[in-house]
């Protein structure tokens, strides 16, 4: 059973190539969180969990799902992550959820990805997300020989442990979702509610609205079809990132 979170695509990417290869199941952890559902899931395969890395950790709202949710069957699982850059201290916090849940580790590995973070950063360069897209293929196909083959992940030395620590704090310091808006480019289809995991985006008076519940996965500005949301000034003239499935 694969399990996945994901907001501009490269962690639903990793997923599906992954269940493609092994021939397993997959999981929608943003369908789960949007239904508000923490219902059982059962699985007699190892469990899969494939998420990005914010802010040098995995994401809250993941960490918390896997929490509440009763899981049947198999207590082996890896867990894979998505980056744009180094997955810093992500281990460390996959192994304390681990031990808190009594699941049997059986390795953590990363995957870089195209950036998507275009508040912070610039969007990758057509070519270079090729090239980037190519290199996570070979990497996902060596993962699911060793998941098919059940063996226990290579340990990925931690970096940047001092990014994670300090998470929280940024969250708040960059304003979670309060610098978010709609330009006139905006047509009214609604793609980002449907987009936005949390449900934190309604519509009204022609314009979509974000209403404090916000973890920055980037679906809504990166999955616009118009390219009409922006974050501040930070956004301005920036290419957007969106993986389609």
């Amino acid at each position: 059973m694969i399990l996945y979170f994901s907001g501009t695509g490269n962690s639903r990417y990793a997923a599906k190539k992954l269940a493609e290869l092994t021939e397993d199941t997959v999981i929608s952890i943003n369908e789960r969180l949007r239904r508000g559902d923490c219902g059982s899931i059962g699985s007699e395969r190892p469990l899969v969990f494939v998420c990005p890395v914010h802010d040098g950790r995995i994401p809250d709202v993941v960490e918390k799902h896997i929490l509440k949710t009763p899981f049947r069957g198999s207590k082996e699982a890896y867990f894979v992550v998505t980056c744009a850059e180094s997955p810093s201290d992500a281990q460390n916090y996959v192994l304390k959820l681990y031990k808190k849940k009594g699941f049997l580790f059986r390795g953590f590995a990363s995957v870089r990805m195209p950036q998507n973070d275009i508040i912070g950063k610039k969007a990758d360069a057509r070519a270079e997300i090729e090239k980037l897209l190519a290199a996570a293929d070979e990497k996902l196909a060596s993962l699911a020989q060793a998941i098919l083959h059940d063996e226990i992940l290579r340990y990925e030395t931690p970096e940047g442990k001092g990014a994670s620590l300090f998470a929280p704090l940024r969250m708040k310091l960059r304003g979670g979702d309060k610098g978010f808006y709609a330009t006139e480019k905006c047509d009214g289809c609604k793609e980002c509610v449907r987009r936005c995991p949390m449900k934190n985006i309604s519509f009204a008076d022609g314009h979509p609205t974000w209403n404090g519940n916000c973890v920055r996965c980037m679906a809504c500005i990166g999955g616009c079809p118009q390219s009409a949301i922006e974050y501040g000034k930070k956004t301005q003239g920036k290419d957007r990132y969106y993986l389609n499935p």
